[in-house]
């Protein structure tokens, strides 16, 4: 529920901040799955506002989420919503 009030939210500064402590909570909880579903808020977030290289730093996360195989499509609907995304330099 609270991942898809972040959506609802999405352009707005206390979305944004929902979303870093929902962030904190799953990485802690080690649940992949829902940390790859979360990524998505926020990439929502920075596609409605323009902010293409925000938007590229949650593909960036997304990405390394799929590192294992799974999710990887995450990755792809967030590459949709904000442009093209520029892998950063190592």
């Amino acid at each position: 529920m609270r991942i898809t009030e972040l959506v609802r939210d999405a352009g707005t500064p206390p979305g944004l901040e929902a979303a870093r402590d929902l962030r904190a909570e799953t990485r802690d909880a080690g649940i992949t799955a829902a940390e790859a579903v979360l990524e998505l808020a926020p990439a929502f977030h920075h596609a409605v506002l323009g902010e293409q290289d925000k938007a590229c730093a949650v593909i960036d996360r997304l990405h390394e989420l799929a590192l294992t195989g799974d999710y990887a499509y995450y990755a792809d609907i967030a590459q949709n919503w904000g442009g093209p995304w520029q892998a950063r330099a190592a």
